[in-house]
């Protein structure tokens, strides 16, 4: 299977007071891939679970930020507050991982028509390796996915072989073959005799 999609990986840091001054701090992210996920299927028991992984490629299409800094509430009000907004150095353009996930079909339709439709609850996980944003940090992401996948399709009628069924006779003939005696073939050969013997031409 295939999926593309928009990933949002949005954050806020809210009221953070790790500055010198104590004062509070607001960061946050709009950052945002769109990602590319083809994956292959499996499934173990021969039944509607199944199991899907492969690798997953993100390109970064969004990496603005907002940093705002506050006066100090324990001190007299200051003139004017920070505030910056841009974009994220060093962000790594292309990011290469993978996935693992499973899921369950439900038909919700009966087996006899013509449109199928399926629902398939799924889970799926994207462990933190290949998830580094910036080059220059240690800015990964472990994401687990929960979702819902509606899956329709047309099918066609199979025709159902006819049948041939032959009569049972009501007469029966049975056919008796003779006893075969076996005869001893006696045969009698003749073999002529002459009384010369012969010589190649100019032979002694």
């Amino acid at each position: 299977m295939l999926q593309i999609g928009y990933d949002s990986r949005m954050g806020k840091f809210k009221e953070v007071t790790a500055t010198p001054c104590n004062c509070p701090m607001d960061l946050s992210t709009k950052l945002s891939y769109l990602t590319i996920e083809p994956s292959l299927c499996f499934a173990p028991f021969k039944s509607n679970f199944y199991l899907f992984g492969g690798p997953r490629l993100a390109f970064n299409i969004n990496k603005s930020f907002s940093y705002e800094q506050k006066s100090n509430p324990d001190l007299p009000p200051q003139v004017t507050d920070y505030h910056l907004k841009g974009d994220f150095s060093n962000i790594n353009q292309t990011l290469v991982s993978m996935q693992i996930g499973a899921g369950y079909d439900i038909p919700i339709s009966l087996q006899n028509k013509k449109m199928q439709y399926v629902v398939s609850p799924v889970v799926s996980y994207q462990p933190y390796f290949g998830e580094t944003s910036r080059s220059i940090k240690s800015w990964t992401l472990n994401t687990v996915r929960i979702g819902v996948i509606i899956k329709l399709g047309k099918g066609r009628e199979i025709p159902i072989p006819l049948t041939v069924v032959i009569p049972t006779p009501e007469v029966m003939f049975t056919v008796n073959s003779p006893k075969n005696t076996p005869v001893d073939a006696t045969i009698i050969e003749t073999f002529p005799l002459v009384n010369y013997i012969f010589f190649d031409l100019g032979s002694t």
